[in-house]
């Protein structure tokens, strides 16, 4: 007797099967994609898009947001460390400064990706 089909994928590691067409979308039976990808709206600017999340925040962003404020998380960092170690903060005060009032125009454009 052979084995089956899903036993040799069980004996190989496999946990799906390999698409019949490579590059094409699965449809359903209602030409619908198989695996639709979830969108929400970013906490900062409003678009519509595939979220990204940063560590230890419960905020969905799109990537562009999320990138702002990760950088902006670090700028802050960085700002405390160099005050604390007395020295010179205030080319990192002025890119913050930069970055937050990009961050900002972005929240209160109608355009999200301005």
């Amino acid at each position: 007797m052979l084995p089956t089909l899903e036993f040799v994928r069980l004996l190989t590691g496999q946990t799906h099967r390999p698409a019949r067409f490579p590059g094409r979308t699965p449809m359903g039976p209602h030409l619908e994609p198989h695996e639709q990808a979830v969108l929400v709206h970013c906490s900062v600017c409003g678009h519509l898009t595939e979220p990204f999340e940063l560590p230890g925040r419960p905020d969905k962003l799109c990537l562009e947001c999320s990138a702002d404020l990760a950088t902006a998380l670090l700028l802050t960092a960085e700002i405390d460390a160099a005050t604390l170690a007395g020295q010179n903060a205030n080319p990192l005060v002025s890119e913050f400064a930069e970055l937050s009032r990009n961050m900002l125009s972005r929240s209160q454009s109608a355009d999200p990706l301005k």
